[in-house]
């Protein structure tokens, strides 16, 4: 049987993370560290996305102010015009539309999009549910 002599064994190093430079071994507390580190990277990337959809959030309440305000003074406008026109949104499928009435007997003359059209995309909003899993 063969002995081994520890005095010819090569010694342990330190592992080096880059090339040629020596660093310190991996300990406890150099991990705890770097995990501090990250977590407080994903923290800050957090709270930067929060602030975004906040602002987005907000940005999409004033177009749907500026856009209903819009839409009162067309009604507005029209309202003192011999035509009669009605403009607003589906509240379900989000469309505009536009509806021309006979002044008489308030019947519609007109609607864009049509009536037809409006029920197709109120069935598709009502399946949404069903065929997606998520809201994007």
């Amino acid at each position: 049987m063969s002995t081994i002599n520890v005095n010819t064994l090569p010694t342990a190093r330190p592992v080096s993370t880059g090339a040629g430079s020596e660093e310190s071994p991996v300990t406890p507390d150099r991990v705890r560290a770097e995990i501090d580190k990250t977590v407080q990277s994903v923290e800050q990337v957090n709270s930067r996305i929060l602030d975004q959809r906040s602002r987005s959030a907000e940005k999409m309440q004033s177009l749907q102010e500026s856009l209903d305000e819009a839409i009162r003074t067309l009604n507005d406008k029209m309202a003192i015009s011999p035509k009669n026109l009605r403009f607003s949104v589906d509240e379900v499928s989000n469309r505009y539309l536009v509806v021309v009435t006979d002044e008489s007997n308030g019947d519609v003359i007109r609607q864009v999009p049509a009536e037809a059209v409006l029920r197709v995309a109120h069935n598709i909003e009502a399946l949404k549910g069903v065929l997606f899993d998520k809201v994007l």
